[in-house]
């Protein structure tokens, strides 16, 4: 099994073998990661029960939403600015590109944390209708 893998390996062209051996440990963590989330819903699930697995998934589902606008798209902008200073070799727009990331999206954060603090028993009381859901929340 192992020489087919490797012949089938060195049939193809040098671009792609180098993208399927830097890619292969991305792969190998996302696929533990996603056993691992598999894993600790089906645990969560069995001590919880259906409706404290749930409020979990509602907090989570919340934190993803408050992430997408706290990032504000911000970290494409990132990668991209990021990989021409540095093609560039010009490390000063590396620098200025993170401190700028960081002071607008830790302010958004802020603004967005203070929001959803105050606007937390108003969401688990009357949007989920779940109290006990508030100090999660918040």
């Amino acid at each position: 099994m192992k020489q087919f893998v490797n012949n089938k390996l060195l049939a193809l062209d040098e671009h792609t073998r180098e993208i399927i051996k830097k890619a292969s440990p991305t792969l190998l963590l996302r696929f533990l990661g996603v056993a691992c989330s598999f894993a600790s819903s089906i645990i969560l699930g069995r001590l919880l029960g259906v409706e404290g697995l749930g409020s979990i998934n509602i907090i989570n589902q919340l934190i993803t939403v408050l992430m997408v606008f706290t990032m504000l798209g911000m970290d494409n902008v990132l990668i991209r600015s990021v990989a021409i200073g540095i093609s560039k070799d010009d490390k000063t727009v590396v620098g200025d590109s993170i401190y700028t990331a960081t002071v607008i999206n830790g302010g958004a954060s802020i603004i967005f944390g203070i929001i959803g603090i105050l606007f937390s028993s108003y969401l688990a009381e009357y949007v989920f209708q779940i109290p006990e859901l508030s100090t999660p929340f918040i």
